[in-house]
């Protein structure tokens, strides 16, 4: 079939030759939508792989935490950084994904010098209690004393 057969070329890297067959069959669901959206973004066309992230995700009947993060982190590759943030937050149901999820938005936001934000990011974290609670602590300690400070 030519799902199989974009399949193939995927694993191997050939993304323009697995979107020849993914594209013949019009993204008929959202698994077919998601592929399109992963030859995409590996060729480079970041606008077109966020599209078909956001499509696959309209046609699940619940939230899938990975693709969600994959379309934060195709929004943050693209420059779209509030867009991204937006979809770290969105994250759900899966603790890893929750806490790398709100890392990277706690990035975009000290990047854009939004600082209370950052600290309201970094205290999620913390509030969950996981390994990287620590870090979180740390980044806070920095933003208050570089940033918050000198006002």
């Amino acid at each position: 079939s030519y799902y199989m057969l974009g399949l193939c070329y995927e694993r191997q890297g050939k993304h323009t030759e697995a979107l020849n067959y993914f594209q013949k069959l019009k993204a008929k669901n959202a698994d077919i939508s998601i592929k399109m959206g992963d030859c995409y973004r590996f060729s480079g066309d970041l606008a077109k792989a966020v599209s078909y992230y956001r499509d696959g995700l309209s046609r699940l009947p619940k939230n899938r935490p990975e693709l969600q993060f994959k379309l934060g982190e195709t929004l943050e590759e693209s420059g779209r950084l509030d867009e991204a943030a937006s979809e770290y937050l969105k994250v759900a149901s899966d603790t890893k994904l929750i806490v790398k999820g709100l890392l990277r938005c706690g990035q975009i936001l000290e990047g854009q010098e939004k600082w209370h934000a950052a600290i309201d990011i970094y205290e999620r974290i913390i509030g969950l209690e996981v390994e990287e609670s620590k870090f979180a602590v740390e980044r806070i300690t920095l933003i208050n004393e570089r940033y918050l400070a000198r006002r």
